[in-house]
């Protein structure tokens, strides 16, 4: 499979390009070009007849893949989202997508999609993790403050602020007086943004027990994926019905009109990643006008010139 892969925030992202054998890894970081090995060619290609291959190849896809269908879907999700993007990015909107959920749940799957449909350039992913040593000192918020959209970007955080009333609050992290009291802390946080008309979506992915086990099996079992297994994410599994507890209890107290939230069962990926896109595509484009502007004169003036052809 080749792979075409560019960095979004902190995160580099591999995108699947379907019709070729082999492993082919791009990646510009300051615009350097990398290469991976992987290819073994015993003979010069036939050109003539690639398109013909490629062609069967698709189509035997199509007909072999349950989930080609959803793929599609997809793909044009991808593509309103870029163009929601271009629209914020020319009138200096801002959107905040908060996702939380399971471990294993398909948070960072949901964030690469993302990833390869925007323009990283106005497109920010905070992995938010415990608090450094100066973060400690802070009130718990400072760190999320200085980390909002500014105008016309897009900012993703993979896990968020709500860690104050879940890892926090189930792990001991935070005193009860503490974690009780975040709850209005995080509706006065959201209104605020909200009221300077910042949009956010809250994402909710929920997995099984079982369907949580199988997947972290398949981390064990595949050393590319294995650094995604830590022993937190066991310790969390083990009190799984806390969090699951924890969840109800930070919806019910900060869903509110203009930032609720959206559950997403995530025990199917495919059909997962669907209903978090369209979540982001419904919240984020109410009301947005995605018509491109027309070309700057100048522009225009250039082009309508037949001498400033070939």
């Amino acid at each position: 499979m080749l792979t075409r892969q560019r960095t979004v925030g902190a995160f580099d992202i591999q995108r699947p390009v379907a019709g070729f054998i082999g492993y082919f890894s791009l990646a510009c970081p300051k615009g350097r070009l990398l290469q991976s090995n992987g290819f073994v060619v015993s003979a010069p290609p036939n050109w003539s007849s690639m398109g013909t291959l490629m062609k069967k190849s698709k189509q035997k896809t199509r007909k072999s893949d349950p989930t080609a269908d959803l793929e599609k879907i997809l793909r044009e999700q991808q593509k309103h989202l870029a163009l929601l993007q271009q629209a914020y990015s020319r009138t200096g909107r801002r959107a905040l997508i908060a996702i939380e959920g399971h471990d294993a749940a398909g948070k960072g799957g949901v964030i690469r999609r993302i990833g390869w449909a925007l323009d990283p350039r106005s497109l920010r992913v905070h992995a938010i993790g415990a608090p450094n040593e100066v973060e400690a000192r802070q009130h718990w918020l400072k760190r999320f403050w200085s980390r909002m959209p500014d105008a016309g970007e897009f900012v993703i955080f993979d896990r968020s602020w709500y860690g104050r009333v879940l890892v926090e609050r189930i792990q001991g992290f935070a005193m009860p007086n503490d974690w009780q009291r975040g709850y209005d802390e995080i509706v006065s946080f959201e209104k605020v943004l909200t009221d300077e008309g910042v949009r956010i979506v809250k994402l909710l992915m929920e997995i099984s027990l079982n369907t949580q086990y199988r997947r972290f099996l398949d981390r064990y079992e595949n050393p590319a994926k294995r650094w995604k297994l830590t022993e937190e994410d066991l310790r969390n599994r083990a009190k799984y019905d806390e969090y699951v507890n924890a969840y109800e209890e930070m919806v019910s107290r900060t869903d509110r009109p203009d930032a609720r939230w959206h559950r997403i069962d995530a025990n199917d990926k495919a059909q997962a990643r669907i209903d978090a896109f369209q979540a982001i595509i419904d919240v984020l484009g109410e009301g947005v006008d995605l018509t491109p502007p027309p070309a700057p004169f100048a522009v225009s003036a250039f082009f309508e010139k037949s001498e400033n052809g070939p």
